[in-house]
């Protein structure tokens, strides 16, 4: 009697099992892929949400209008869409802000193949971005620093809460000008032989790295650098005009000569509408008349996105809104 040995069932019931463990290996990997670009198109949603949510609270425009900018740019940013699970303040100067795949009118679940296979069609996606504002730590500024005895003046002790509108001049003190600007005293004059002007980053153009704390001065009442193409010009300040600068604010100066430095505090924001320096340099509205030297402009509101804010640095309308997390 001969046995037979056939094993077509058998070779039939693996590949079945095969196709089935082929197909959820097939499943999983469609699944992670859109699960990944899915995780990434709402982070970037988030991300921006977060950032311009921290630009309307340092606008002064409230937490109601930093919502609505957070659901706009959370699905804006999103070639899918994303919706707005979440809008927090962890702290009174930053905002956190989740999302979750769907629309600026609701969530809208993501189709699933593996999902599918286990009794589920659906599954949600989330990500989160915690953005914060506050004062600037450091930035490339014009090379010419101003007293905090003035700004105080311009906004009657008030800082930020009275940032000016109308066009003010700020005054490079000659014996003349503290006389006119009422900012006599150690933090309203600049030192002997200075006039407001700090040391250039050594670039060839006219612009310094300024951190906050002791930067150094240039004497003279002539801008730093040497009359060329990239350096302080006429040129380059009239073109100047219109154009809005960091200025350091300083607290202090101590030394002489070129020893001198200021004690930075912070950063404010200039519109310029016109200059008088040394040198025969002016242009715009002419703001004063010689000996004084002085530049004249609005101050105004200046946002840097990119950059961490630095703890406890004080406001001078200047601020820098980063993401945190």
């Amino acid at each position: 009697m001969q046995r037979l040995n056939r094993d077509d069932g058998a070779v039939t019931v693996i590949v079945a099992l095969l196709i089935v463990t082929l197909l959820g290996v097939a499943a999983i990997a469609i699944d992670v892929g859109n699960l990944f670009w899915e995780r990434r198109a709402l982070q970037n949603g988030a991300d921006a949400a977060a950032l311009a949510a921290a630009q309307d609270f340092a606008s002064g425009n409230g937490a109601a209008a930093a919502e609505v900018a957070a659901r706009d740019f959370a699905d804006s940013n999103n070639s899918r869409g994303a919706w707005v699970e979440s809008f927090t303040q962890p702290t009174s100067n930053s905002v956190r802000v989740v999302t979750r795949s769907g629309n600026i009118d609701g969530e809208v679940p993501l189709n699933s193949i593996l999902a599918q296979f286990l009794g589920r069609e659906t599954y949600f996606a989330r990500a989160t971005a915690t953005a914060a504002w506050g004062g600037m730590g450091g930035g490339s500024t014009v090379p010419l620093a101003f007293s905090w005895c003035e700004w105080d003046r311009f906004t009657n002790g008030l800082g930020i809460d009275a940032l000016p509108t109308a066009n003010l001049t700020v005054f490079h003190h000659t014996s003349s000008a503290s006389d006119e600007n009422d900012c006599d005293g150690p933090a309203g004059q600049d030192y002997p032989g200075g006039f407001g002007w700090l040391d250039t980053n050594g670039s060839g153009t006219c612009t310094a790295d300024v951190i906050l704390g002791q930067v150094g001065g240039d004497t003279g009442n002539s801008p730093p650098v040497p009359a060329s193409s990239t350096g302080c010009t006429s040129a380059f300040f009239a073109g100047l005009i219109g154009q809005t600068v960091l200025m350091p604010v300083f607290g202090d100066v101590t030394g002489t000569g070129s020893n001198a430095t200021y004690d930075v505090l912070g950063f404010a924001a200039l519109e310029v509408t016109g200059f008088r320096f040394g040198g025969s340099l002016t242009g715009g509205v002419v703001p004063c008349g010689n000996p004084n030297r002085c530049i004249s402009g609005r101050f105004v509101a200046y946002y840097d996105l990119g950059q961490e804010p630095v703890e406890g640095a004080p406001d001078y309308g200047a601020y820098v809104i980063g993401l945190t997390g």
